[in-house]
């Protein structure tokens, strides 16, 4: 009788080597700290769970096709183990080593086959990498990012970034009996702190900004929830150097004779931006006193870095990569124009004492239009309606619920712990608000202050006037000109059915209700820090010798309609008012 063939582990131990895809995967990395082969051979298999064509790369197209999340919840939850267990500094290190140590059975068919095509993936996932590469200049940096080492982690972290994505999630979550993720430990078994801590633990040691696009994710799907041990540990510091970095080699390569190198540069660049974009376009689906929390002390260097990161796109130095299997690419960089113009007005830079900045002609096109306030505007109730109005703030209210992780019923315990999945309903009459279970949407029906038998009938009746709650939801999560068409479609609608803005205005009470009942842990004050010290002669440089259009200032005199009245007010205080006064 033949016996069952098997493989040395990291301890010297033999094991039953399984051949399927995901029991290979699933027995390599079941005990996190000493993983049963190496890094290249795990990726492979890793690989074959999610793409079982032969050879098909690894890609967002790839994966929107595979069956890999209807096969096992099992496999994610092995995934997020792997990477989020708690390690000291000196077991991590431990772990790469062990990763890019091979000594699996190189002579079985099966184990060749997970060889070649974990090589072939590795060597994909690392090209994103090569800025680190590049920069490290002793071999022995080199060697500590090599492929060996770092290949499965980043392979782990960019499907992981996909599947809990806005265009993932749903088909993690569809047509299962156990859709995953079902609760936020899912995602963060050892709470925030300790996922917070180790992404920053592991960007230390596998320095790829795709592990601030899977925090982003995290953070979207999490809302609120994560948001202080963001803050606790700086996150945004590692975000905002990073990219500072990609800036910093991105000038100094696209100028290289080397074509290769000028190549390395652009994809290099493509994706630090992507990176930076994702972060910043979760962050801006947070409320604004969260925005403003997660984004303190580093507005200044955002706006700039945005600028530049629109100057660059651009640049005729850059080379056209062509199709890149990313074709938003424009988008993004429209994207960040916007946020950079929301960004400067909503943080006050246009007062003294804040410094001129130069920007983009892009950022400066976006402070017109949306600069300008609105008829809706109630400029007394805050800054946010001035830029907003009423009815694109509901707009982003209902969006947000339909996306929503959070129960719509007061002071229930899931409207500040997230849930996922089926842990949450939407409401059966308006099919928008979530709630966790049919006794909070019991309760919020007859709610002293705001009935749900009242909200429901209004926003069921907006949704259905506004197109559906498809276009809500693409409105919130789409790129900026995308969702910018869709909300003047559905404020077009509205203003065809004649909606009246009572509506709007319980809408608006309502929600904030809501937001009164959930935990807000804001420091106090807000104090804008200064840019970069260079940031001007960096616009100048790519903004002269025809290599991009000329920087422009963005107007300090405009005022919210709120300041207008406030200092209005203030004028009519003074002793002075109404009196003629001899000049």
């Amino acid at each position: 009788m033949s016996q069952p063939k098997t493989t040395p582990t990291a301890k010297g131990r033999t094991a039953e080597l399984p051949f399927a895809p995901l029991d290979f995967f699933l027995s390599s990395v079941r005990d996190p700290h000493n993983p049963t082969h190496c890094g290249i051979c795990i990726n492979g298999a890793f690989v074959e769970c999610m793409v079982t064509e032969r050879d098909v790369p690894l890609n967002q197209g790839a994966l929107r096709k595979s069956p890999a999340v209807n096969q096992s919840p099992e496999l994610w939850g092995a995934v997020v183990r792997f990477l989020l267990l708690p390690r000291t500094d000196e077991q991590l290190d431990r772990l790469l080593i062990l990763l890019s140590t091979c000594s699996c059975q190189v002579v079985n068919p099966h184990i060749i086959g997970y060889h070649m095509k974990g090589l072939k993936q590795a060597e994909q996932s690392m090209s994103r990498a090569h800025m680190y590469t590049q920069e490290a200049g002793t071999g022995r940096d080199k060697a500590t990012f090599s492929l060996g080492r770092c290949a499965l982690i980043v392979n782990l972290f960019c499907v992981l970034g996909f599947f809990i994505g806005p265009k993932g999630l749903t088909s993690v979550t569809k047509g299962l009996t156990k859709p995953w993720p079902s609760r936020f430990t899912d995602l963060m078994p050892h709470g925030t702190d300790s996922f917070v801590q180790t992404m920053l633990q592991w960007y230390r040691f596998v320095p790829d900004t795709v592990i601030c696009q899977v925090t982003a994710e995290v953070l979207r799907l999490n809302k609120s929830f994560l948001i202080p041990s963001l803050v606790k540990y700086r996150f945004l510091d590692t975000v905002v150097n990073s990219t500072r970095r990609l800036v910093d080699l991105t000038l100094v390569d696209i100028r290289s004779d080397d074509k290769a190198v000028r190549g390395g540069a652009a994809r290099r660049f493509c994706y630090g931006a992507l990176d930076f974009y994702r972060y910043f376009h979760c962050v801006r689906l947070q409320r604004p006193k969260y925005q403003e929390e997660l984004l303190r002390g580093f507005e200044t260097k955002i706006v700039q870095l945005c600028s530049i990161l629109v100057y660059l796109s651009s640049d005729p130095n850059m080379p056209n990569l062509g199709s890149n299997n990313n074709p938003t690419q424009e988008d993004i960089y429209e994207d960040l124009a916007f946020y950079a113009q929301d960004l400067f007005r909503n943080s006050y830079m246009h007062l003294y004492p804040h410094p001129d900045i130069p920007v983009h002609p892009k950022i400066k096109a976006f402070d017109g239009p949306n600069f300008a306030g609105s008829p809706w505007c109630s400029p007394a109730r805050g800054c946010a309606f001035c830029v907003w109005s009423m009815r694109r703030l509901v707009i982003t209210i209902i969006g947000l619920l339909c996306d929503g992780t959070l129960c719509s019923a007061y002071g229930c315990r899931h409207s500040i712990i997230p849930g996922f999945g089926k842990n949450l309903q939407p409401s059966t009459r308006c099919r928008t608000m979530p709630f966790c279970g049919r006794e909070c949407e019991a309760r919020a029906w007859m709610d002293d202050t705001y009935p749900h038998q009242r909200v429901c009938t209004i926003v069921r009746s907006l949704v259905d006037r506004g197109g559906g709650s498809a276009l809500f939801s693409a409105a919130v999560n789409g790129p900026t000109k995308q969702a910018e068409a869709i909300i003047e479609h559905i404020l077009k609608r509205w203003e065809q059915a004649g909606v009246n803005q009572d509506d709007f205005q319980l809408v608006y009470d309502w929600d904030n209700l809501i937001m009164e009942g959930r935990e807000d842990h804001r420091p106090e004050g807000n104090v804008l820090l200064p840019g970069y010290d260079d940031y001007d002669k960096i616009i100048t440089l790519l903004s002269s010798g025809g290599r991009g259009l000329k920087a422009e200032y963005i107007d300090r005199l405009a005022r919210w309609p709120s300041e207008v009245i406030r200092e209005a007010s203030l004028l009519k205080e003074q002793p002075f008012w109404n009196q003629d006064i001899d000049c």
